[in-house]
């Protein structure tokens, strides 16, 4: 059985998280819209989170 390398799987990872980052500024985006206070501070939390783990630094935010 022959591994992955490790380089992949880190961009794997990365990927990931900008699609989780992109996704749940979309669903923030709805929330806001209908003033879902409580749940729009939740998925912004979860898109930092994301943004962060994809690298993505503060200025490079949407």
């Amino acid at each position: 059985m022959q591994s992955i390398p490790r380089i992949t799987i880190i961009q794997d990872r990365i990927i990931a998280a900008r699609h989780v980052a992109d996704q749940v500024k979309e669903l923030s985006a709805i929330t806001r819209r209908h003033r879902f206070d409580s749940l729009t501070y939740l998925l912004d939390m979860a898109a930092l989170e994301a943004d962060q783990l994809a690298g993505i630094n503060a200025s490079e935010r949407k």
